[in-house]
């Protein structure tokens, strides 16, 4: 296993647009993310070290409506993913189905983990992996050059998934395996904050937006993004 010392994180921007985020399994010692070793050819590797699975909610909190068991229901189902950086396409997959009904996940094997994906070479030897995509509708392809906020695809509920979601990763190779996960912030992202006077604070419902810069999402927290990116 190679040790990794004194890593600055990359500044990135935000995988999607508008309202409302949450991250979870990040950000801790022990996420399924954060303890899963990879060894290929006798060599270990953490490339989930600090991935983040992402879903959507609405404005009632809620991250469904309805059925939960189909995916057209899930509040972040086929919104759209977005290129965090300028850079070139390393990789995609866009034959495989969505898990229908959520939480069935089919027989799992190397080939079908990560589901419908997209590898963005960012550049500086760092990839940005986006799995679980809907299929089909992947909008690149490997040599595509790609501007920051440009579509890349819809999230879905493909491969190694039991709701849709996002998982986001940045690794130092081109692929999901085999590489070292590294560290990331988000370049800008708000927060909402309970207050009870003050500037800005809502008198009505006794919140106010927090802004964030070149900060990580912490997991848990809900994030609104820029809807201009």
């Amino acid at each position: 296993m190679t040790i990794l010392k004194n890593i600055t994180p990359v500044s990135i921007g935000p995988p999607f647009r508008g309202a409302y985020w949450i991250p979870f399994e990040t950000t801790g010692p022990y996420t399924h993310h954060f303890l899963s070793q990879i060894t290929i050819d006798n060599h270990t590797t953490v490339p989930q070290r600090f991935a983040q699975d992402w879903l959507m909610m609405d404005d009632n909190g809620s991250l469904f409506v309805g059925d939960r068991s189909k995916n057209e229901n899930w509040v972040g189902y086929g919104k759209e993913l977005i290129a965090v950086t300028n850079g070139t396409i390393a990789g995609i997959q866009d034959n495989i189905i969505d898990n229908n009904p959520v939480g069935s996940i089919p027989p799992l094997q190397v080939s079908n983990l990560t589901g419908n994906y997209v590898i963005l070479d960012m550049g500086n030897g760092l990839f940005a992996c986006y799995a679980h995509m809907i299929p089909g509708k992947v909008k690149v392809k490997t040599g595509d050059t790609v501007q920051k906020g440009d579509i890349l695809g819809y999230l879905g509920n493909s491969g190694n998934s039991d709701a849709p979601h996002l998982h986001f990763q940045i690794v130092n190779g081109p692929d999901f395996l085999g590489y070292e996960g590294m560290p990331f912030t988000i370049d800008s992202f708000s927060t909402i904050e309970s207050c009870t006077d003050g500037q800005d604070c809502d008198p009505i419902t006794h919140t106010r937006l927090l802004s964030h810069v070149n900060e990580l999402v912490e997991s848990g927290t809900v994030a609104i993004f820029p809807d201009n990116l």
